[in-house]
């Protein structure tokens, strides 16, 4: 039986992919002897400042560098470097630190590195919100920090911590009462990113007054079903609550859904189809599982292909980035959807795992991507699940 790698905060350590991926994204030499001692060390550190096991950590709680974000390095007695980590799947901008207790001054690219001297750790990050993002919990508005965000992004609406909190966990309760769905693993409802486009007739998106309602979208399954949805609220006593309030009686407020299609959602959710966008001629084996939100995609190359072109992290984490999420993509005549972010990481030195969060653009961002696979022809074989 194969035994199962221990956790380590790096993700690929011992592959020699950080050596390559830094000299490509950034032009910055870093060896494996350090990589290897800042993992150790790190790998460490991080249950050590939550308070929590190793056991506790997946491969996609690891540390993550990225083109895309600005990188510096620092040399001093406690020298620097920019790095990005993901905890539970929200991503952190932290400093890495270290320093040597001989005072030597230990550089990322020397060989020789003599990790018993060198202490590493991280600053930047919140311990208790990293905790919160480490244990999610099964309701429709998880994680409110991100929906707080989403709403502030999408329509300028400021809301409490409070305000969401209580929500999500009526607006939860009313989902499964009327749809019988009690688990939101492919399910949530999302905000309609640039709605004026759509729905220009909108002079304000929330409405305040005895029954205040906010539109929503829900996505199931990747799936945006492309009609509105309303959340809804009043109170027992005539207050008005607004999205901000702090003061917030839980007896008193009532939140509710108005529009759910609950029979449509679990058409969604319970397809037993094949993948339903077609695909012609493809050159590798293809397995759909099934459409999430979250869509994980294995990719199993062909070893000659690896070996003759070294840039295929670059081409394919640039597809993703700028022809899936930072483009749009036609859905409909009406509609353009895309992908909110991505993670790679490897099962093996030919097996890589990407997750993309398909946001609006659920089975048309995964066809788009299998169409430049395709082109690549690269592959032995990819699974969607």
């Amino acid at each position: 039986m194969k035994q199962k790698r221990a956790w380590c905060i790096t993700k690929y350590k011992g592959f020699g992919m950080w050596e390559k991926i830094f000299e490509m994204d950034f032009n910055f030499k870093i060896s494996e002897q350090f990589i290897n001692c800042l993992d150790v060390k790190l790998s460490e550190w991080l249950p050590h400042f939550l308070g929590l096991s190793s056991l506790d950590f997946n491969e996609f709680d690891s540390l993550h560098w990225s083109s895309s974000r600005p990188f510096f390095y620092e040399k001093d007695v406690i020298s620097k470097m920019s790095a990005g980590i993901y905890i539970g799947a929200h991503l952190f901008e932290i400093i890495i630190l270290w320093q040597s207790d001989s005072e030597k001054i230990y550089q990322p690219s020397d060989k020789i590195v003599d990790c018993s001297e060198i202490k590493f750790w991280i600053e930047g990050l919140d311990r208790n919100l990293c905790l919160y993002y480490k244990h999610p919990d099964n309701t429709l508005y998880y994680p409110i920090y991100e929906w707080i965000r989403s709403f502030k992004s999408n329509y300028d609406l400021d809301l409490s911590f409070e305000f969401m909190q209580i929500a999500n966990k009526q607006l939860t309760a009313d989902f499964m009462r009327q749809t019988g769905i009690s688990s939101f693993k492919q399910v949530a409802m999302a905000t309609i990113s640039g709605y004026k486009n759509f729905y220009p007739h909108w002079q304000h998106v929330y409405e305040k007054g005895t029954i205040s309602i906010i539109p929503l979208w829900a996505n199931i399954c990747g799936h945006l079903t492309f009609g509105v949805s309303y959340m809804c609220w009043k109170s027992k006593s005539g207050r008005i609550y607004d999205v901000s309030d702090k003061d917030i009686d839980t007896n008193d407020i009532v939140f509710w859904y108005e529009g759910l299609k609950p029979e449509e959602y679990r058409k969604m959710l319970y397809p037993n189809e094949p993948f339903p966008l077609s695909l012609k001629d493809l050159k590798f084996e293809f397995e759909f599982v099934r459409m999430e939100m979250d869509s994980t995609i294995s990719l199993k190359f062909k070893e000659e292909k690896m070996a003759e072109d070294d840039t295929l992290i670059d081409k394919i984490d640039d597809f993703i980035q700028k022809k899936c999420i930072d483009n749009p993509i036609k859905i409909t005549k009406d509609y353009e959807g895309r992908a909110h972010k991505f993670l790679r990481s490897f099962q093996e030195p030919d097996t890589w795992i990407y997750v993309i969060d398909t946001g609006s653009g659920g089975y048309y961002v995964i066809k788009k991507f299998l169409q430049f696979l395709n082109k690549l022809d690269c592959l032995v074989k990819v699974v969607v699940e």
